[in-house]
């Protein structure tokens, strides 16, 4: 009888033991959620909730929709991993690869129009981030784009190969972050494009090797409150604009550190139109085919530290502006005017140096416009054309070397300006002065004798002795 009961007391406990071994292994396979003695994390696709997932492009879908309304993480591995479908975002979750060997690219069987990753959302995208990987157009297809976006975080991207926008914002997007990014090889389209997007930070960008009839390095269009700074943009077919569209203006942008090299447009390289407000420091434009630094119809302009380097048509062309302020800069070997103004109203030009411009440094239709302490050297016409202006100054500036007249009023006649402590050498004269001017006080100047001075006609006996005061010294 105890040998029975005994023999009943191992079954019982064989079987206990053969149901809690069952159990540990129904509980090992259902929570196989981080790894096994075969897998490793870095191959997989994870979430913050632990989960994993084989790395295809849907299952980076299904990671992300995992995380539900709750949020979190969705983490890439190393590797490539190809798109055949557009990547919907989620709001309030992150996608984050390993750094830049984390590769999405779009596969050949890829045949939605948009790109890599697409608004999962319309209108409603808040609080996404993506970061810390390389995105790969294949050369078919634009990577990414987002509508009426709200805190939206893109950085340490490596973007290339697409055709279209590299990353696209549009409809109202706000407080957006774009950050640490780097685009080439792109066709078609620009390599970031803002499109009625505000208070936003663009920041730490290379464009490079991008081609094609409408590839700007940046486009904004009808932003407000925009910040770029250290933006480099090399061997595209456009530079940047900034711009707007009557009657919606660009404003209150600030752009800093600014390096465009090699642009292939004879169009516009950095362009600011129909915008106010804008604060320019350091740009830098070299070896580009186009027209450098342009503005036009816009207000209260600040630009400062401005070099424009070869190969442009104008170096600084501002038309149709008002309060307009530049200051300290240079031009250098541009095939048509180092500076230009037309149709402008209280602006300033301080500290410019022009050297071998093209043609004749043209100010013209222009009133209350202030040129001081600049140097106009070697140019291959005029140091400075004033044509139809008025109430302008020019003060301590110098014109050395230009093969017509230091300064003209010759072309077109002008009045009630000032010209005052500026120094002429190797010029064809110092200034010829309009024989129809009127109202213009030339003072405490100094002319080589090289240099020949034609103000007589403008002071013929025909006009009253005290409209103007003319002190010139000859050396």
């Amino acid at each position: 009888m105890n040998g029975i009961r005994l023999r009943t007391k191992i079954e019982v406990m064989f079987v206990l033991f053969f149901l809690l071994m069952l159990a540990i292994v129904s509980v090992t396979s259902l929570t196989r959620t981080i790894s096994d003695t075969s897998d490793s994390i870095e191959t997989f696709i994870r979430n913050s909730k632990g989960n994993i997932w084989e790395p295809t492009g849907s299952n980076i879908q299904s990671a992300l929709y995992s995380l539900n309304s709750t949020g979190g993480t969705v983490f890439l591995p190393v590797g490539t991993i190809y798109i055949n479908a557009p990547i919907l975002t989620v709001n309030n979750t992150k996608l984050v690869g390993a750094g830049y060997s984390t590769v999405l690219k779009i596969s050949s069987s890829f045949s939605n129009s948009f790109g890599i990753i697409k608004a999962g959302v319309a209108r409603k995208q808040n609080n996404i981030t993506i970061s810390d990987m390389t995105l790969d157009g294949n050369n078919t297809h634009a990577i990414m784009q987002f509508q009426t976006a709200k805190f939206i975080t893109l950085q340490n991207l490596n973007i290339k190969n697409c055709l279209g926008n590299a990353i696209y914002f549009y409809g109202n997007s706000t407080n957006n972050l774009i950050t640490n990014i780097r685009i080439y090889h792109t066709t078609s389209y620009q390599g970031i494009a803002l499109d009625w997007v505000h208070d936003t930070i663009v920041s730490n960008i290379i464009i490079s090797n991008s081609t094609g009839a409408g590839a700007f390095g940046i486009a904004a269009n009808y932003g407000k409150n925009v910040t770029f700074d250290n933006i480099h943009i090399d061997n595209t077919s456009y530079g940047m604009k900034v711009i707007g569209i009557s009657p919606y203006v660009s404003s209150n942008i600030n752009i800093n550190n600014v390096f465009i090299d090699n642009v292939h447009t004879s169009d516009d390289i950095f362009k600011i139109f129909l915008a106010n407000y804008v604060n320019i420091n350091n740009l830098n434009i070299n070896q580009s085919r186009g027209n450098g630094f342009v503005i036009g119809m816009c207000n209260y302009v600040n630009a400062n530290n401005i070099y424009i380097n070869g190969s442009t048509i104008y170096g600084i062309k501002v038309s149709d502006s008002k309060y307009v302020n530049i200051n300290n800069g240079m031009t250098r070997k541009t095939t048509s005017s180092g500076v230009a103004l037309d149709n402008c109203d209280s602006c300033t030009i301080t500290n410019l140096q022009t050297m071998q411009a093209g043609v004749y440094n043209l100010i013209s239709s222009s009133e209350d416009i202030t040129i001081a302490s600049s140097n106009f050297l070697s140019g291959a016409s005029y140091g400075l054309d004033f044509a139809d202006c008025s109430n302008f100054k020019v003060i301590g500036c110098n014109f050395l070397n230009n093969i017509g007249d230091g300064i003209t009023t010759e072309v077109t006649s002008c009045n009630n300006f000032i010209i005052m402590g500026c120094y002429f050498k190797g010029n064809d004269k110092a200034m010829d002065i309009h024989a129809s001017d009127n109202y213009f006080i030339i003072s405490s100047c100094i002319a080589d004798s090289g240099d020949s001075v034609d103000v007589n006609a403008a002071l013929s006996s025909t006009r009253r002795v005290n409209d103007t005061i003319c002190s010139l010294v000859v050396s």
